[in-house]
C-alpha cells in the first residue's frame, strides 16, 4: 500500500513563504519527516539542515546575535529545523533570524506540542504558520484502496488505528508490540511532560 500525498501537503507548500516560521507540528512517527522531505523535493532549492536534538547544534545556537545566525546560514535561504523544541530560547532565535536576515524561509518540526507552543508561541507572533499532521486518514487511504477490501481495512484501523508504520506491520502481534512501544516512548511521556508528572510510577496504563 502506498499513500502518494499527504492532505496537508498543498497547504504547506503554499505557506512556505520568506520572512515566516512554517511550524510542523505533531506525534512522533506520524510522518513528518517524510512530509517535509516531499515538500523539499518540489521547492528544489538549498537547504540548511540542523537537528534540535544534537547538542552541537544547540552550542552553535547559543550565541544569539544576527552576525553568528548569518555565519551559521550562509547563502542559504531556505533553513530546516527537525524537533526544534530541544533547542533552548528557539522561539526568540528564530524571531531574530527572520527579521534581521532578508529573504529566508524557515520550516521547522517538533514532536511535543507542548514544548514548542511554550517556547516558540509569543516571540513569533505574526511571523508563523502552524500546521498539526496527524496520522493517516481515510481519504489518504483512499488513493490505494478500493471500497472491496476497504471494509476489512477499516475494522482492523479501528482496532489499531492509522500510525502509517503500521501499513507495513501484517501480523497483529507485531502490531500490538509497536503501539505497546510507542505509548511508553513517547505518548506517556508528552502526558507526563504536559501535567508535570515527575514520577512516571503515579501513571499506569492498564
Amino acid at each position: 500500500m502506498e499513500i502518494k500525498e499527504r492532505e496537508l501537503s498543498i497547504r504547506i507548500q503554499k505557506k512556505l513563504q520568506a520572512g515566516k516560521v512554517l511550524m510542523l507540528l505533531g506525534a512522533r512517527r506520524v510522518g513528518k519527516t517524510m512530509l517535509v522531505n516531499e515538500l523539499l523535493k518540489k521547492v528544489d532549492e538549498p537547504f540548511l539542515y540542523l537537528n534540535g536534538e544534537d547538542i552541537n547544534v544547540h552550542d552553535q545556537l547559543a550565541n544569539r546575535s544576527v552576525e553568528n545566525y548569518k555565519q551559521i546560514i550562509g547563502s542559504y535561504k531556505l533553513l530546516y529545523i527537525d524537533e526544534a523544541q530541544k533547542i533552548p530560547e528557539i522561539g526568540i532565535k528564530l524571531k531574530l533570524m527572520v527579521d534581521e536576515i532578508a529573504g529566508l524561509k524557515i520550516i521547522i518540526t517538533g514532536s511535543s506540542s507542548f514544548d514548542i507552543n511554550k517556547n516558540v508561541g509569543e516571540p513569533l507572533t505574526g511571523r508563523k504558520y502552524t500546521f498539526h499532521l496527524f496520522p493517516f486518514s481515510e481519504s489518504e487511504y483512499d488513493q490505494s484502496e478500493t471500497k472491496i477490501n476497504k471494509l476489512q481495512k477499516v475494522k482492523e484501523r479501528l482496532v489499531f488505528g492509522n500510525y502509517p508504520e503500521l501499513i507495513h506491520i501484517p501480523d497483529k502481534d507485531d502490531k500490538k508490540d509497536y503501539l505497546n512501544e510507542m505509548i511508553s516512548s513517547y505518548l506517556l511521556k508528552d502526558i507526563l511532560v504536559y501535567e508535570n508528572i515527575k514520577n512516571s510510577q503515579k501513571f499506569s496504563t492498564c
